[in-house]
């Protein structure tokens, strides 16, 4: 008969209830920090490849909402260019127009800017989608951004930029996600655009959801 995990006793300090790794709460927590920094002295650490908003070069993005190189950074604050309550004012109008075009934007959707531009609010540039399609959709062009990166000679930006747009459009049309333009929806926005319990677009009423 297998113990549960309140009979266990935890394999570092002895105390009766274990988390994980056969260890307590308190052991396992320190027990990670050790892999990971021993993880991190083997391996160096881990990033994704992206492109700094500010010089168009490639980037290492050591952490998902990362923008900028440091240098890069510093440069824009001694410029009083970049505030990030001023990326998060961009997202939020993003919201904001989705709501004022009737559209129920709750925890369950959100608005993504096709360019990856979070201050670039045209309706042209904005879709409404599952937020979990959104976190697989940035995913797959992290993804793909690494890889094309590795067979440029030279980096150009321009080129990137077009083929982020063929990339999404593909995604959608592959994963059969649900999304909504918002230029299409201004066309009609007389008619609001109703959303059931699961946070998903009435097909009923405005016929199979838009794709890019």
């Amino acid at each position: 008969m297998r113990l549960r995990k309140e009979d266990k006793f935890c394999i570092d300090c002895g105390k009766k209830g274990v988390k994980e790794r056969n260890r307590c709460e308190v052991c396992a927590k320190e027990h990670n920090r050790i892999r990971s920094r021993e993880r991190t002295k083997k391996y160096g650490r881990h990033y994704r490849m992206g492109v700094c908003l500010y010089c168009n070069q490639p980037l290492k993005m050591y952490g998902k909402e990362q923008r900028f190189h440091i240098d890069c950074y510093k440069k824009l604050i001694a410029e009083n260019k970049y505030d990030n309550n001023k990326v998060a004012a961009g997202r939020y109008h993003a919201r904001m127009t989705a709501i004022s075009l009737g559209l129920v934007v709750g925890n369950k959707n959100c608005v993504h800017h096709i360019d990856d531009d979070p201050f670039n609010n045209n309706l042209n540039n904005l879709i409404l989608m599952k937020r979990e399609d959104h976190t697989k959709l940035h995913v797959f062009l992290w993804q793909e951004r690494s890889l094309w990166l590795k067979g440029q000679s030279k980096y150009s930006e321009n080129c990137w930029d077009t083929l982020r747009i063929r990339l999404t459009t593909a995604w959608i049309e592959m994963s059969g996600a649900k999304v909504k333009k918002l230029n299409e929806i201004g066309q009609s926005a007389a008619e609001p655009l109703k959303f059931n319990n699961n946070g998903e677009g009435s097909e009923a009423m405005h016929g199979s959801p838009k794709v890019l």
